[in-house]
Parts: structure tokens; sequence; C-alpha cells
């Protein structure tokens, strides 16, 4: 009986460790979603034509691609800036956390009085997570992106290097694409160089360029896939 005892102490402290590792995934996330909003909100929108060198701004407006884009790892499509996150599902522990893996670049805001270049190196960017991918089959043909996704990561489907055979994945992407209205709050700089004169926004000297879908312009989940 004692030992039976330890063993469902042993138990339920993995499960409980395996559910507030989640929970501090989900907290980050939601974190940082929280944390772009409020900072977006605390500032009027104002057109492109008005935001003035020196000036902290937030400015709403259509992505348009600064220079080539990057391809989302999972659905392969053509962005600004992809966020994945990958969980995986074992015996005992329930779903975990596994992969989060974010990347942008820089990118126009353009609206009906001009356009400015966002730089997004160490911005705070939002994308929702519009597509989904579930390993309950194989016969996608996204299979092979989502592969090459873990192998990057060191993580295979089979379950070769993880304690549990027979695991399952989830994965959520969400991008920034051409044409997409988004919000963004930075400081104005004029650019040098072979851009001189053209208008960019930089992070402040003390924050992040924030970048999140306008209000009401946000995508709602729609690209299901399993793989």
């Amino acid at each position: 009986m004692y030992i039976g005892g330890v063993n469902s102490l042993v138990w339920i402290a993995i499960a409980v460790a395996g559910v507030a590792a989640v929970a501090i995934v989900v907290s980050r996330v939601l974190s940082k979603e929280a944390q772009v909003r409020r900072g977006l909100a605390r500032l009027p929108t104002i057109a492109v034509r008005a935001v003035k060198p020196g000036q902290e701004a937030k400015v709403e407006g259509k992505v348009r691609y600064h220079e080539v884009p990057l391809e989302a790892p999972l659905s392969g499509r053509r962005c600004a800036f992809y966020a994945v996150r990958v969980e995986v599902h074992t015996e005992g522990k329930g779903w975990m956390p596994l992969i989060l893996e974010e990347k942008g670049e820089d990118f126009w805001i353009e609206d009906d009085t001009g356009k400015l270049l966002v730089r997004a190196a160490g911005g705070k960017i939002v994308a929702v997570h519009d597509a989904s991918l579930h390993s309950a089959a194989l016969s996608d043909k996204r299979a092979v992106n989502v592969d090459a996704f873990l192998a990057r990561h060191g993580h295979k489907r089979d379950g070769a290097n993880l304690d549990e055979p027979h695991k399952q994945f989830r994965f959520f992407e969400g991008v920034l694409e051409e044409g997409e209205v988004v919000t963004a709050r930075g400081v104005g700089v004029l650019a040098g160089g072979a851009d001189a004169g053209a208008l960019e926004l930089h992070a402040p000297r003390h924050g992040h360029v924030l970048v999140s879908e306008a209000p009401g312009h946000g995508a709602s989940v729609n690209l299901t896939y399993k793989v």
C-alpha cells in the first residue's frame, strides 16, 4: 500500500508539472498579446503622413512586403512574420509545450496617405494562430513541412528522441500576410542611404516596435490540416 501510494503521488506530481508547464507557455503567449494590445491602446491612431521624425506614434494600414517575403514553415504561406507553436501529447502527461518559434522581417505599412517601413528586429509582433494541424493522420502533403520543422528543432514524429513512443503532435501557426490590416507603434525615423528621406518606424529607446492585427481585422481559425 505504501509503495502504491508513493507511485500515486509521483504520477500526480508528474501530471501537475505537465499542467504547470503548459500553463507557463500559454501564459507567456497570452501575456505577450496582452502587453502588445495594451501598448497599442495607449496612443491614438494617426495617418502615416502625419508621423514626424522623433515622434512615437501609432499607425494602421495594410502590410506590403519590403523584400523577399518569408515562407511560413507549416502552411508554406508567404508572409512578413510567422509564429508557430507545437505541443506534444504523451501518456500520463497530456499536452506538453515543445516548440515556440517566431520570425519576422521588415515590412511596409501603407494607408491612404503614404507608407512607412516597420523595422521588425526585436519587435513584439502578434499574429492570430489561424492554421492548426494535428498528427492523427499522415495523408496530408504538409507532413513533409512538419517533419522538416520538427527535425530543425531536433525532434521526430516517431518518438525516437522522446521518452514515449506513439506521440501525437498538434501545431498552431499564425502569419502576417501582404494586404492584411495591422496596427503598429514605434518612433518615426528618417532613413538614410538609398532610402534617404523615407520614413521608418523604429523601436523606442527603452521599448519595442509593437505590431498586431488591427481591431476587427484579425483572422479566425480557418485552416485545419491533419499531418
